[in-house]
């Protein structure tokens, strides 16, 4: 629809001279003003009428004087009325004074100061009549909601006095005297009208305004303050009130946000304090549509605080300093149909042609040279402001109007929806606001179907728009597995589509049916869909996720009724699409399309290579344009410019006339840039230019031309985007300028003969002819007779590819980390991201690697780039890249994360780095090479020998200066990743040469375990400290060489770093230099040694042990223990682990020789000073060069151990299986075994099915090898049943078969496994059966399969890890791999020999923060922070139990402290939840202002000091934003997490400032747990629970991410529950502002008559006589006629206006 836009502004009434006219001095009421036919001279009307209008009786009286002669003719007479009415001007001033000595007097009433005669003629209709016989009448009327002014009722009286004595003038003729006296007995009834409403209201001056400003890196911090200074000139200029002028305030760059609402502020006073506070939103793009968007669905509504169905003006000021990135058209226009009145102010690169489309009207464009003058702008916009009104928008149909229309949408209401079902219930109700709801007009109905139908709303039922509204806003999903689409058809042509439902089909009103499908069907859909049509019932479908397309055709008449939804959460796009269908097409054919209309954009080479020829560009255009017939339903045009980027001018609906679009052409600038990406500028057409928000009708059938000019070769490819337009239907024509090779331009072209070589620009002109001619000439017809010629990719190239971009995330990437993901959003623009294509996955690493999504992660484009832009910085001092590359080569290249490397899809590393790494790379560059992936390198100041180590070969090592330069290797990059295959990979790689292996009796693991109690001392420890330092120096130090770990203890015990955390000597002789004393006593030496046996000796740690590798164990120690040693020491021993006893003078020998076992390996000092004395022996002990000596005893790793194992299944038997699913899940058990039972192990299985009930296959004892096993499992038969009882067959095994007379070897320490096969839910809750089993030692796992969810899955397991979930049989041989790899881990589990296998307990110690205001206290700003901090520690405090706790949840123990500028506060210390946790957090109110400061961190990391060692750390933190400098914030932060804070969260409060900037400052979120959390959150305890449950599994599992399902629809709100007891009585208020004064009191009694005055001066002798006159007679006689005259007549029907 196009849209026309009328502006209102106030401007002075001008007399007229017809019969009989109509006056509107006020467009926004619309209320005429009649007069009758003037009966006397035209000037003396024009006074009288003037008269009327003016508040000033002066002017008046001139008026009217110099109008008299015209009538009377003789001066004498002229000079006598003058006098009269003279005096009548006194008589009126004086009672105009008496009135306002009444105004000033209330002064304080808020509408007194808009009284004047002006508005109530504005607002009024009065009539004044002449005829014979007429009686005089006067209409004066007007209905007020409110008290109102005072009217200047003595000013008229005296008016009228002059009008009177007029009329008694002779010289007046007879028929001119009466229209005199008539026109006086209309004005005095007027003034007794005025008199009368003295307390009628007149309304104020209200208006809605929301500022609209970018928020963008385009304004930057420096030019923000000139925004901000901006909106407060303007606001504090305007009358901002909660019932006059309200103010709301969005900022906007990629996405939109609101600081404040329209009725969030009631006074000037808040208004603009909260604007002092403003900060810049950040962002590197500006999407001014979406912002247009949300304003005026958020804010220009009674829900954001609009008055906009009170008929209060709405008035938006966007203020934007750079072009959209999207498109904004539509959105400018539903705000001009809306009745907003749109103002742009622009600033900087501010583009004016595309304000002008935004703004309500051209004229409300203010373009600004720069932000310094923003701030004197309010002077020229505060008028149009507070004056200006909407004068409505015309509406102009391009499209045949909706009538009447019968819509039933059936929506697909399974479990295919599940999660994602607001998305589609939003999208349905914004498609339903925009159709003509009403029983004449549109009717609805709406269901939702899956196994059954679902009926929501029927057409009889709600057919007003408010009704099915509130109903489509209230649905929740249906819900249900099998999707039974042919039933759901057969329903609503049976009983929706019929009269007794409300359907008009009878009437031949057209029938709609709008369905969503979002799955296959389970049922046929043919006759269905058959007996549809027949009826005359017009089908349009929504395709999603796995619907079949080749099912869906069956349904409608033809494919054009099939609208591809390509992920749920952006079926939004669709909208216009299908509202425009429902509102167009009237029959079952696709939407007829006349023969002229065609789409033609221009796409013009607007780079440095063309400024020289830009005007003969624009001429070449122009021609073009002026000999198509341009208009909306015949020609569109738009044009595009580009270079390295695309920029839009204008849209194929924003010009609907020739002269417009030439205009606009004229208009254009040029763009600027080096270099073209012609590819990307096609690919930008297509998506943003050629689709129907943008004004294309390609869906309707109607041709699309494209005509590219281009002078340069592009820099990208433009074979893929080419291939894309024209398979869309687009017909592109080339046209290439000063360059002889037409290559690309035949590319591009249609066919080859649509491209276009000329010399120069001059010859332009030459080929516009030909252009023009083509663009008029093909028709749709003539096009479809030509094939276009597709150059594709070269041969052998395929799409697949595998992209894993590895980013320096650490501190030193903080200021251009946006840079970087600018990158790679550019990279995955340009490429073909899906998931049987290419696959894109993000780490980010510092000192330790984090994984912010995985190549499955996601499957769309859209999906990648959302991920992309919510990256933020992770933090850290250190750039381990070497440990980095190590965690990628593992964890990520791998197939169950969604790596293809299997199947030869090339494998692709970007490697973002900030320098030099503080780990060595070598090894793990060649490990990485090795498996076959292709590095490339991007590096800031980094070591270039490093990254050519790195690299797949040295052209691929790309250096820059800083992170700003990176858009120029966008191309660089891109072209090796879209063009090597596998084998040019492979070939490149074997080229490489890689380092000798290294030597395996070079390596070994060393603890260095150190005495750091008090008896030790700090400078004891200082020594140690260097004597470790200094053997380190003589080691060879490498991650396939020696690792070095280090942990001090005295009563507890304290671990500094692990033997995996430091690869290179530097960095672990760094981690020693920052040792610290730790002290305590007494000295629990045998605790610190059971520390060291389980947690450093195993293979989380990085010990290779397993391997073989050496293990030594330094012991420090400076007194004698004060527990036992001797258990530990025979635990560390008889693992093979060499253990060196240094110990200073009071050291108990006899104690070092139990733990060493060797007195050679024994060595004493008189003090810790002495200690080189003993270092060559120390390191001698180690093996020469660093070998270790082979250690005493049987151990022997290497030697390789058969597997032992008793495994039984219990098998799901009940219908959730069919007979032949059964078969399949025999198969899956059976090729397990065959897998994992080799030559030589001993594993014995044993097999139960069940139903309500177990039976007994086999047992473990009855079959003794793998072939009697796999023969015995293959004849089981189906058992059957209708339900499954998983609890009895859990109970069963633990009673019958984990048992030694059922074989089980439980008690020889044989791992006994359950391995659960369920097809559905249990009838009984199976948790306790499978607490149970684990306590017995038996781990079990659990695989489910369709109808049962993974949480389900993961209760029946031991653990989450070993809990596996697939939808459907067939899938069971995907999960094979993934089983037998955790299968095979639990058969070798064990942690030390000779300790028992129990869970592993995982204790978290919380510090629960927050800071508040400075200028007032924090719990009564953020109102609700009690009740969140309340759910919050009920949640946290209570966590389930994790992957390696077994049946025992973790302990979680929460301190709340907080920090003021007097010192720390602490409400209460570490405590696992207590119900009187809250009122001790509650009693910190009374301490303010709390502070987030560098000295904050410091405080939780003095608290953590005191908590036990191993346990998990974790900071949350409410804020309000930073108090402190975030450089020495970042600082803090990163020496809380090195002192081994395993996360720092931060939640931000209401209004919370910078929260970005806040947000760098965190460490140690969970694997996709990285949005903002926010204190309005609904569910932020859940959302800080599933936190600290993802920490918990990485910190005491080991487990790197944890992924939580998501949380269904809250539930309904319960019942009311009973009254609570009266609360405590409240503080004592603050006082409140002083009141206004009150109302005027009755008046008081009349006093005594005062003494009588002295007589005054004579006066002149006309002065007696007209006082003499009897005013009050006249007054009376006056006010019987007004009171007893009819009112309101019009002349119109013969009335008269009777004569004295």
């Amino acid at each position: 629809m196009g849209t026309e836009r009328s502006l209102c502004q106030y401007k002075p009434p001008v007399f007229p001279s017809d019969a009989q006219i109509k006056l509107n001095p006020f467009a926004s009421t619309g209320l005429p003003i009649l007069f009758s036919r003037p009966v006397i001279s035209k000037s003396f009307g024009q006074s009288l009428y003037t008269a009327v209008l003016s508040p000033s009786p002066i002017l008046v009286t001139f008026q009217l004087t110099n109008a008299l002669p015209n009538c009377c003719g003789q001066s004498r007479a002229t000079t006598s009325l003058q006098w009269h009415l003279v005096c009548g001007f006194i008589l009126g001033a004086l009672g105009r004074a008496f009135t306002i000595l009444l105004m000033i007097c209330d002064a304080s009433h808020p509408t007194v100061r808009h009284s004047s005669l002006m508005c109530f003629v504005s607002s009024t209709q009065f009539l004044t009549l002449e005829h014979q016989n007429a009686s005089p009448v006067a209409v004066a009327e007007k209905k007020y909601a409110e008290p109102s002014v005072i009217f200047d009722a003595p000013g008229m009286l005296g008016l009228t006095m002059c009008f009177s004595v007029v009329s008694m003038f002779p010289c007046v003729p007879a028929r001119d005297a009466h229209m005199v006296r008539s026109h006086t007995v209309c004005y005095l009834s007027l003034s007794v009208s005025f008199c009368f409403l003295c307390f009628t209201a007149v309304p104020v001056n209200k208006r809605d305004i929301i500022f609209l400003l970018d928020g963008s890196f385009n304004v930057g911090n420096t030019n923000f303050p000139y925004v901000r200074d901006f909106v407060m000139n303007l606001v504090n200029s305007l009358d901002v009130g909660y019932d006059n002028i309200r103010v709301g305030l969005v900022q906007f760059s990629d996405t939109p946000e609101t600081e404040f609402s329209l009725d969030t502020y009631r006074s000037k006073a808040d208004l603009l304090a909260r604007l002092r506070q403003l900060q810049l939103k950040g962002g590197s793009t500006l999407n001014t549509g979406s912002a247009l968007d949300f304003v005026r669905s958020k804010h220009f509504t009674e829900a954001g605080g609009s008055r906009i169905h009170e008929n209060v003006p709405q008035l938006l000021l966007l203020l934007a300093a750079g072009q959209s990135g999207d498109s904004y058209l539509q959105a400018s226009n539903a705000l001009a149909r809306a009745g907003v009145l749109t103002f742009c102010v622009g600033a900087s690169q501010a583009n004016k042609a595309e304000l002008e489309q935004i703004a309500f009207n051209p004229s409300l464009v203010y373009l600004m040279d720069d932000f310094n003058s923003l701030p004197a702008l309010p002077q020229q916009l505060i008028q149009p402001l507070t004056t200006y009104v909407s004068g409505g928008v015309e509406e102009v149909p391009l499209a045949p109007t909706e009538n009447k229309r019968d819509i039933l949408f059936l929506l697909d209401g399974s479990a295919n929806l599940v999660g994602q079902f607001p998305a589609v219930r939003d999208f349905l109700y914004k498609i339903i606001d925009e159709l003509d709801v009403k029983p004449d007009g549109t009717r609805i109905a709406v269901a939702q179907y899956s196994d059954n139908v679902k009926i929501e709303s029927r057409f009889s039922e709600h057919q007003n728009k408010g009704e099915i509204l509130n109903i489509v806003k209230r649905m929740k999903i249906k819900t249900g597995k099998p999707l039974n689409m042919g039933y759901a058809l057969d329903l609503a042509q049976r009983d929706i589509f019929v009269k007794s439902s409300g359907s008009r089909i009878e009437e031949g009103v057209p029938q709609f049916l709008v369905l969503l499908a979002a799955g296959r069907s389970t049922d046929r859909v043919d006759v269905p869909a058959q007996n549809l049509r027949q009826v005359g019932i017009i089908p349009f479908i929504f395709q999603a996720k796995n619907a079949d397309a080749a099912e869906l055709e069956r349904i409608v008449p033809s494919p054009a009724f099939i609208l591809s939804v390509e992920s749920l959460p952006k079926i939004g796009e669709l909208q216009p699409q299908i509202v425009n269908l429902l509102k167009t097409v009237q029959n079952g054919g696709p939407p007829q399309v006349p023969g002229e209309k065609k789409d033609v954009v221009f796409l013009i080479d607007g780079s440095e290579a063309v400024r020289s020829g830009f005007s003969l560009l624009k001429e070449f255009v122009q021609r073009v344009v002026e000999s198509l017939d341009v208009g909306p339903d015949r020609v569109r045009v738009a044009v595009v410019q580009f270079s390295e980027r695309a920029r839009p001018e204008f849209y194929l609906n924003s010009y609907s006339d020739q002269q417009a679009v030439v205009s606009a052409i004229r208009r254009l600038t040029l763009l600027g840039g080096l270099s073209l990406n012609t590819g990307s500028a096609l690919d930008f057409v297509m998506r943003n230019m050629l689709v129907e928000s943008a004004g294309s009708r390609i869906t309707e059938g109607v041709p699309q031309f494209l005509i590219v000019l281009s002078a340069s070769r592009s820099r990208d490819d433009v074979r893929g985007p080419s291939v894309v337009l024209k398979r869309s239907g687009a017909v592109p024509f080339g046209i290439r300028i000063g360059h002889d090779d037409d290559t690309e331009m035949r590319t591009i072209s249609y066919i080859p003969d649509f491209a276009v070589v000329i010399p120069t620009f001059q010859q332009l002109g030459s080929v516009q002819q030909v252009i023009s001619e083509k663009v008029t000439l093909l028709s749709r017809a003539e096009l479809d007779k030509i094939t276009p010629v597709l150059t594709l990719s070269p041969t052998g190239v395929s799409s697949k590819r595998d992209v894993v971009f590895l980013i320096d995330g650490s501190q030193n990437t903080v200021q251009e980390f946006s840079y970087i993901r600018s990158l790679i959003e550019r990279l995955v623009e340009d490429l073909d991201v899906g998931f049987d294509t290419t696959r894109v996955a993000v780490i980010q690493f510092s000192e330790d690697p984090r994984v912010e999504f995985l190549l499955n992660a996601y499957t769309s484009k859209d999906e990648v780039q959302t991920a992309v832009r919510r990256l933020r910085p992770k933090g850290g001092r250190q750039i381990n890249v070497g440990s980095a590359l190590d965690y990628v080569s593992k964890n990520i290249f791998r197939r169950p994360l969604g790596s293809r490397i299997e199947e030869g899809v090339p494998q692709f590393l970007v490697l973002v780095s900030s320098g030099r790494s503080d780990d060595e790379v070598e090894d793990s560059a060649v490990q990485i090479k090795q498996s076959g992936v292709a590095p490339f390198t991007v590096a800031r100041n980094a070591d270039p020998e490093e990254l050519v180590k790195i690299s797949l070969s040295p052209e691929y090592v790309f250096s820059v200066s800083t992170f700003r330069e990176l858009p120029s290797l966008e191309q660089k990059l891109l072209t090796p990743i879209t063009t090597l295959t596998s084998e040019q990979i492979q070939s490149l790689l074997t080229r490489t040469q890689y380092p000798p292996p290294v030597v395996e009796n070079d390596a070994a693991d060393i603890i260095f375990l150190i005495d750091s109690s008090d008896s030790v001392r700090q400078d004891g420890l200082a020594h140690i400290r260097d004597f470790i330092g200094s053997i380190v120096r003589k080691l060879n130090i490498g991650p396939n060489r020696v690792r070095i770990g280090v942990l001090q203890f005295s009563n507890d015990v304290f671990p500094e770093f692990y033997l995996k955390t430091h690869k290179s000597q530097a960095a672990v002789l760094d981690a020693i230099r920052r040792l610290r004393f730790r002290g305590g006593s007494p000295l629990n030496t045998g605790k610190a040694l059971d520390f060291v046996a389980k947690n450093f000796f195993v293979k989380s740690a990085g010990s290779r042990i397993e391997d073989g590798v050496p293990q030594h164990l330094v012991l420090f120690l400076g007194g004698k223990s004060q527990d036992d040693v001797s258990r530990s020491s025979r635990v560390i021993g008889s693992a093979g682990i060499v253990s060196v006893g240094v110990g200073s003078r009071n050291v108990d020998r006899a104690e070092l020789q139990t733990i060493t076992n060797n007195d050679r390996l024994i060595f004493t000092v008189r003090d810790f000073r002495d200690l080189r004395n003993i270092e060559s022996q120390v390191i001698n002990s180690f093996g020469p060069s660093g070998v270790t000596p082979t250690p005493p005893g049987p151990f022997s790793p290497s030697t390789p151990v058969a597997k032992k194992a008793d495994i039984v299944f219990l098998l799901d038997g009940s219908i959730n299986f069919r007979r032949d699913d059964f078969r399949e899940v025999l198969r899956f058990a059976s090729g397990i075994v065959d897998t994992i039972y080799e030559g030589g192990d001993s594993i014995q299985v044993g097999l139960v099915q069940y139903n309500s009930d177990p039976t007994d296959e086999f047992f473990l004892k009855d079959f003794s090898t793998k072939e009697e096993i796999v023969d015995a499992i293959n004849k089981v038969v189906y058992k059957g049943g209708r339900e499954a009882n998983t609890f009895v067959g859990l109970d069963h095994l633990r009673k019958n078969h984990f048992v030694p007379e059922a074989g089980s070897r439980i008690d020889q320490r044989i791992p006994q496994i359950a391995f659960v096969i369920t097809g559905g839910s249990s009838v009984e809750d199976t948790e306790e059966a499978t607490r149970a089993l684990s306590q017995k030692g038996v781990k079990v796992f659990a695989v489910g399969v369709k109808n049962i969810d993974l949480g389900e899955v993961s209760k029946i397991a031991s653990n989450s890890a070993i809990a596996f979930r697939v939808t459907n049989v067939q899938e069971l041989s995907e999960l094979s791999e993934q089983v037998l790899e955790t299968l095979h881990d639990a058969m070798h589990e064990t942690l030390c020999p000779g300790m028992t296998d129990v869970s592993r307990a995982c204790h978290l110690d919380v510090i629960l923060g927050f800071d508040g205001s400075q200028d007032q206290n924090v719990f009564v700003s953020q109102r609700g922070l009690e009740s969140k901090v309340d759910a919050v520690l009920n949640r946290i405090t209570q966590l389930q139990r994790i992957s390696c706790t077994g049946s025992q949840e973790p302990t979680v123990r929460v301190a709340a402290v907080a920090y003021t500028p007097s010192g720390p506060v602490e409400g209460f210390d570490f405590s696992e939840f207590q119900p009187d946790l809250f009122e001790k957090f509650q009693s910190m109110r009374n301490q303010h202002p709390y502070l987030l400061t560098p000295d904050t961190l410091k405080v939780y990391q003095n608290k953590f000091r005191s908590s036990p060692a191993g346990s998990v750390k974790v900071v949350i933190h409410f804020t309000d934003g930073v108090d402190g400098s975030l450089a020495e914030l970042q600082k803090a932060s990163a020496e809380l997490q090195e002192e081994g804070v395993n996360a720092l969260i931060f939640v931000g409060l209401e209004r919370v400032a910078n929260y970005d900037n806040v947000m760098q400052l965190e460490f140690g979120r969970g694997f996709t747990y990285n949005r903002p959390l926010t204190v309005n959150l609904m569910d932020l305890d859940y959302e800080l629970a599933e936190q600290l449950d993802s920490i918990a599994e990485r910190a005491c599992c080991g487990v790197p991410c944890k992924c939580s399902g998501q949380r269904g629809d809250r539930g309904l709100l319960g019942s009311v529950g009973p009254k609570g007891m009266p609360g405590e009585d409240g503080y004592r208020g603050y006082p409140g502002d002083e009141g206004g004064p009150g109302e005027r009191g009755p008046p008081g009694v009349n006093g005594t008559q005062g003494f009588q005055g002295c007589p005054g001066q004579r006066g002149t002798k006309i002065f007696k006589k007209l006082l003499s006159f009897n005013f009050a007679k006249l007054i009376d006689s006056f006010t019987y006629l007004y009171v007893n005259s009819p009112l309101c007549l019009d002349g119109l029907n013969g009335e008269e206006v009777r004569y004295f």
